[in-house]
């Protein structure tokens, strides 16, 4: 089936459903959707035609970078607030939004990795529509500066979507959960099927966890992860990323 994208007014015509200009209560009368896919033609929107409220869209907080962005899902957050998440091509946005997060997060914000913006271009850049959310995925997968406002119960979502665009492989630190059973974020990594394949020992020098993390987990989708976790010393990093590449490839 063929894929056509089409602007936001434009679909809401052809959905009957009001566009960002009008009243949300108002509906229009033409609905041929079902007209392109009796053709074979699937049809979606460049940007999501749904709004909120007081006629607010739910990419308000995109700014000027709203037109150039592709919806990519729809949740609701655990304070049951709808959200939508887009792909942007603008690196300062990515940056500024996650330097943004990373500060109100406080000390936990510190272990959020944040590339120059320079570093950012050629990556798939994610962000929220109200600018809460935001990841990166390198052009081979690597899963990077996932962040999300505090008290949102945004990470199983944004985890999902980063796995279903691509991602399949990814670094943390290993901070204890509160309990002592396992570990924060490889605990929720795993979950969504990043298992962990390395560690590596924490270095002072580059250490941003404030001496919480117990180390750094690197982590792969793997269909069959090696049973045996391997160890660095603090000077291994890049030797554990490379290991877990290899096991990537060996997958492939």
């Amino acid at each position: 089936m063929e894929t056509v994208v089409i602007s936001q007014n434009l679909w809401a015509v052809l959905c009957g459903q009001p566009t960002p200009n009008h009243n949300p209560n108002t509906k229009t009368n033409h609905t041929p959707i079902n007209e392109f896919e009796a053709l074979g033609i699937e049809v979606k929107a460049a940007i999501h035609p749904e709004c909120e409220g007081q006629g607010r869209c739910l990419r308000r907080g995109l700014g000027k970078h709203a037109d150039n962005s592709r919806y990519v899902g729809q949740y609701k957050d655990k304070t049951g607030k709808t959200w939508c998440l887009y792909q942007t091509d603008s690196p300062r946005l990515l940056h500024d939004t996650v330097a943004k997060i990373k500060k109100t997060l406080g000390d936990a914000g510190k272990t959020v990795s944040l590339q120059p913006v320079e570093e950012m271009a050629g990556k798939r850049l994610f962000i929220a529509g109200d600018a809460k959310s935001a990841f990166a995925i390198t052009s081979d997968g690597d899963l990077e500066s996932v962040a999300s406002m505090a008290k949102l119960g945004r990470f199983d979502d944004l985890m999902d979507a980063a796995i279903k665009a691509g991602a399949d492989r990814g670094d943390a630190y290993a901070i204890p959960n509160r309990n002592g059973d396992g570990y924060f974020l490889p605990s929720l990594y795993a979950k969504h099927g990043l298992v962990e394949v390395a560690r590596v020992a924490i270095n002072p020098d580059y250490d941003d966890s404030n001496g919480e993390a117990h180390h750094v987990s690197v982590m792969a989708k793997l269909p069959n992860p090696p049973r045996k976790i391997k160890e660095y010393d603090k000077d291994g990093y890049d030797a554990a990323l490379k290991y877990r590449d290899s096991l990537l490839e060996k997958n492939k």
